[in-house]
């Protein structure tokens, strides 16, 4: 079942872009665990001038002192607890035409855990939705599996995360040795003033990595000055962090994490009990250089009420020890097990050891797990998950945002999030620290392409860090052609906002919106002998800007100065062309030589997400230029999608735009090929002002659409306008999964007519 399929995929990759702070034990564990677990290097304690240099004041030793002595007791005075959960996670696809709507998940329920007793589980509302095969809402079909891992056990020292001090990949701040990786000093203080008068006073220790590296972690703690609880925590990776560390995804992919924010926050709840309130994730998986995967995670709590005696429930210490011979082992699939205090409680653990224990603790449950009949096993999970039998109660529920795909990007209020960001942006950036540089080839790098200039163009990459900012480079030279190109770039990717310094020479098309160095362009040219561009060489230098690739891409600008000059075709061959020696690529468009100094800038805004929903796109595009030539191009592009009766949807696209001066010939407006005019060749049509628009009538269900369209435009001079014919084509088409791959047949109904067949990527429906 195609739907199925995709959903499947889709937690796969969820899986991968997962931070390991976010990871939940899993029960039971697997036998070979331990196996892994003894296999795992160890990390060394820091040597005494590490530790000497890892706080840089002495406040901030104290308080990591505390917080980790903090960490190794479990408060077991709350005896059970009543609380609202509401939880979303959301999975987007980012390509360079536009971002798609893959997953979203979002529940609410309510709980009722008790530490001696069972947990109850109710289930609020529920809905799923994948876009990108199917438009129907509907309630997850594993709800009842998948609503326990919203129950916490307040006892558990790594509340929620899952984080432990062996720290499998991401070393915990508060873990033992963790002065090997981090720095600390005292941050900031800040009263809490409570509805009865007295005041809490929390202080801030900031966290700060010693290197710039995707496997540590930068942000702050803040702690209950009286207990040293933690009661707040935010963090984001130092760094990209590469997902197939040990080199098994393809070099094609190279998939990266950047994670902008990870937050947990607590609240004090009956003026005794710190208990979660929020926890958010956001980032977003990069998969070479066009591909990226946003998500965002967020978890609330609310409506406590708590039953609990905490003044005849002092901390009781943790230990990581197996479990005792002949011990009793109620409950291995709880989440937390408090040992017997062994007589080193006091002593500091190296990681050997932790590493020891945490194999012999995982074996031993696992084996004590084996030991259980399937009614012994369901006794001791002690989960009552009770589901609604009418789906409307779930799908409803005004718990629940008002609509799927529709509400705002997240839970949490401007202000939160506002004051979340402020919190990261005002720590230091990552120190200045030359990496280990990372080749990439041609595959891993996306650096090879097909065209009539080029021929077959290999290239190959360089990347290097130096702490805040990224230095990329890379080189490429055409079978063809033999003309050199490449580019030196300085990258800085912050929180917000992306930014690029570059010099470069390249081969560039005419028509941007062309696209023709993708690997479905570049297939097409070698085996069809269909080349969609007219091309220009350009040696320049540029800034451009962006939002960070985790964020909606709402906007982009770029400033330049470059030369640019003509390219001429250099190949004819092709699968096509050694069938028909006829066959052959037509002759590139000469460009004019000229020296220009420009900018431009794009806006984009969008109303609805749902693909079977009315969505409405508009995108406004602004750029000119100074030098040998002298112009400013403006344009406007609306979109609109309409579902219709009987399972159809309807597109209806409108683009427009103008020049004003002198425009070099490489800088007209160009219509023809699959994103304009289909049917006709690229640079079917060259002006100084244009005119389009298309209709597209479709079957509803994204996975996969029958579509029916038509398109017509005009480009030429303004006087023209009244004067000069238009064109038009019309053909039908399949779209697979929301428009990622495309297959057209069009026909041109105006001269030159003809039939051609399209295959591309990111088509807009």
């Amino acid at each position: 079942m195609p739907r199925r399929m995709v959903l499947l995929a889709l937690l796969c990759c969820a899986a991968l872009v997962a931070s390991p702070a976010l990871a939940q034990e899993r029960w039971p564990p697997d036998e070979t665990a331990a196996a892994d677990g003894a296999r795992r290097l160890p990390r060394p304690l820091p040597d005494s001038a590490t530790l000497a240099s890892a706080y840089l004041d002495e406040t901030a030793r104290e308080l990591v002192r505390l917080a980790r002595e903090r960490r190794r007791t479990v408060d077991r005075s709350i005896e059970a607890y009543e609380t609202t959960a509401h939880e979303r996670v959301s999975v987007g696809l980012r390509m360079v035409r536009r971002d798609r709507a893959v997953w979203e998940r979002e529940v609410a329920s309510r709980i009722a855990w008790e530490r001696d007793g069972p947990i109850r589980i109710e289930a609020l509302g529920a809905r799923e939705v994948v876009p990108i095969a199917s438009t129907d809402v509907q309630v997850p079909e594993d709800l009842d599996r998948y609503l326990p891992h919203l129950a916490f056990d307040p006892a558990d020292p790594y509340l929620l995360t899952g984080w432990d001090d062996t720290g499998d990949e991401v070393p915990h701040p508060l873990a033992p040795g963790s002065e090997a990786h981090y720095r600390f000093r005292t941050g900031g203080t800040t009263v809490i003033r409570l509805p009865d008068g007295r005041e809490v006073r929390l202080v801030e220790v900031e966290v700060l990595p010693r290197r710039k590296a995707g496997n540590l972690v930068q942000g702050s703690l803040w702690l209950d000055e009286e207990t040293h609880a933690v009661v707040q925590l935010t963090f984001r990776l130092a760094d990209e962090f590469r997902l197939d560390r040990e080199g098994n995804a393809p070099r094609v992919i190279e998939p990266r994490l950047k994670l902008e924010y990870l937050t947990i926050e607590y609240g004090l709840w009956d003026f005794q009990w710190w208990l979660p309130r929020v926890m958010a994730i956001r980032g977003a998986a990069r998969f070479g250089r066009l591909l990226s995967v946003p998500f965002l995670y967020e978890r609330t709590y609310s409506n406590y009420v708590v039953r609990g005696e905490p003044a005849s429930a002092p901390p009781v210490a943790v230990e990581e020890t197996e479990y005792a011979a002949g011990r009793r082992v109620r409950c291995p699939l709880r989440a937390v097990v408090v040992f017997r205090p062994s007589g080193d409680r006091g002593a500091a653990l190296d990681s050997v050891e932790l590493a020891r224990r945490k194999a012999a603790r995982d074996s031993a449950r696992a084996a004590a797990y084996a030991r259980l009949t399937e009614e012994e096993r369901r006794a001791c999970e002690r989960i009552e998950v009770v589901v609604p039998d009418a789906e409307v109660t779930l799908l409803e529920n005004p718990l629940l945002s008002p609509a799927p795909l529709a509400a705002g990007e997240a839970l949490l209020t401007e202000a939160e999030l506002e004051s979340l960001h402020e919190r990261l942006a005002r720590l230091p950036g990552a120190p200045w620290q030359l990496s280990r540089p990372r080749f990439s080839g041609p595959l891993g790098g996306g650096l090879v392409r097909y065209n009539r200039v080029e021929g077959l163009s290999i290239g190959a990459g360089l990347d290097v860090g130096l702490g805040p900012i990224q230095v990329e480079a890379n080189a490429r030279i055409g079978t063809a052609d033999r003309e050199p190109n490449g580019e030196l770039r300085i990258v800085r990717d912050g929180m917000r906002t992306h930014h690029r310094l570059a010099a470069y020479r390249r081969l560039v098309p005419m028509d941007p919106e062309a696209r023709p160095f993708t690997l479905a362009a570049s297939l097409s040219a070698l085996v069809f002998g269909r080349d969609e561009a007219d091309y220009h060489r350009t040696l320049g230098v540029e800034l451009t800007g962006a939002p960070s690739i985790s964020r909606r891409r709402w906007y982009d600008w770029r400033v330049y100065a470059q030369r640019e000059a003509a390219a001429r075709k250099e190949t004819d061959f092709s699968i096509a062309h050694l069938l028909d020696d006829e066959h052959v690529f037509p002759e590139n468009e000469a460009a004019q030589e000229a020296t220009q100094y420009g900018a431009s800038l794009r806006v984009r805004g969008e109303l609805g997400r749902d693909p079977g929903g009315v969505r409405v796109h508009a995108e406004l595009g602004l750029d000119g230029a100074a030098g040998t030539f002298r112009y400013g191009r403006p344009s406007l592009t609306l979109r609109t999608y309409l579902p219709l009766p009987g399972s159809f949807v309807a597109m209806l696209e409108g683009a427009a735009g103008t020049s004003f001066g002198d425009p070099a010939v490489q800088h007209l407006w160009r219509l023809g090929g699959p994103t304009t005019l289909r049917g006709y060749a690229s640079s079917a049509m060259a002006g100084e002002s244009f005119w389009r628009g298309r209709v597209e009538l479709a079957t509803s269900a994204p996975v996969a659409r029958l579509v029916l369209f038509s398109d017509a435009g005009w480009a030429g001079a303004r006087e023209n306008l009244r004067t000069d014919p238009w064109l038009a084509s019309a053909g039908v088409g399949v779209s697979l999964l929301d428009g990622i791959i495309r297959v057209d047949v069009a026909r041109a109904l105006k001269r030159p007519t003809g039939w051609r067949t399209i295959m591309y990527l990111d088509a807009w429906q």
